[in-house]
């Protein structure tokens, strides 16, 4: 079956994205500070998860500014960054912590003990950041209210364990975020602009899904039917269009229903709907005059009376 022309990156890459990622990766290890503070003074695993979310979003984020700044095209040179940008948060946060601790041990010194030689010897050789591991491995993290003990309910191997799954957590992101490529236009040298275009809601869901082997773009641009009943489908067109030339521009086509909550079972609590979504096309090119063959569809449909409901 033949394929429909699709965007494919061109492994581009410039100067100013190899800047990006240090500037990036940097920024990375200053917001592994306060996430580490945050889950260093908070012993409970619950709260933690939480504020780790938090923290992986945030390096995800980081590494597609140094994708978007920096121009980058090149789907591995990307992930490359992106997991050294969360290998550096990671690291940083871990470092972070080791100082905090050592700040702890400095502050229960008697006054003006910390500037004695004598002691500041004595620290580097006891307070190794390998002795700070094991530490923090039998503290480890508390379900609830810590014992008297002071260490929590998961420590040991449970420790590893969550430092590997946060580790991968966050540089699997990072990787994955910065190996994303939208559409770019090669001779402006700038990304191509992205709008959602139109919602058909004139499909059914056998002919919506349809729409993902079609083998001609023009399948696409039917003109829209007249219904007399509201479809519970809908069709998304999102096109990604560059702001300053006439190349082909690109259409995403995402199906969309709402699907009812909740275990089948009859209940007298009114029904909760969730939007699922499947992407049916991606990035299929399209020409200007297609392009102007969409929007033409999409007045159409505009233009049509609202079906009764």
């Amino acid at each position: 079956m033949p394929r429909l022309p699709r965007y494919t990156p061109s492994g581009r890459t410039t100067a100013l994205f190899f800047v990006m990622a240090i500037v990036v990766a940097a920024l990375a290890a200053l917001v592994a500070w306060p996430y580490q503070r945050l889950v260093t003074w908070v012993p409970f695993i619950y709260i933690n998860a939480v504020v780790y979310l938090v923290f992986a979003f945030v390096v995800a984020v980081c590494a597609m500014a140094a994708i978007k700044i920096g121009r980058n095209r090149n789907r591995m040179l990307g992930a490359i960054v992106g997991a050294v940008i969360g290998a550096s948060a990671i690291g940083a946060s871990h470092w972070f912590a080791y100082r905090h601790a050592i700040a702890e041990v400095t502050a229960e010194l008697p006054a003006g003990a910390e500037d004695s030689p004598e002691v500041q010897a004595a620290m580097d050789e006891a307070l190794t950041f390998g002795t700070y591991v094991r530490a923090r491995v039998d503290t480890g993290w508390s379900l609830g209210r810590s014992g008297s003990s002071g260490k929590g309910d998961l420590t040991g191997l449970f420790v590893w364990l969550i430092w590997g799954i946060e580790a991968l957590g966050v540089i699997g992101a990072a990787a994955y975020v910065g190996s994303q490529v939208e559409p770019f236009c090669e001779a402006c040298g700038t990304w191509m602009k992205e709008r959602e275009v139109w919602v058909r809601t004139d499909l059914d869901a056998a002919s919506a899904s349809a729409l993902a082997h079609v083998v001609s773009a023009d399948e696409l641009l039917r003109p829209p039917v007249a219904r007399d009943a509201p479809s519970r489908v809908k069709v998304a067109y999102t096109t990604y269009v560059c702001p300053t030339c006439a190349s082909p521009g690109y259409v995403t086509l995402e199906k969309r229903w709402d699907e009812a909550m909740g275990d089948g079972r009859p209940s007298a609590a009114p029904i909760k709907y969730e939007t699922k979504k499947e992407t049916l096309l991606e990035v299929v090119e399209l020409s200007r005059a297609q392009l102007a063959q969409l929007d033409a569809a999409r007045g159409q449909a505009e233009a049509q009376p609202p079906p009764s409901t």
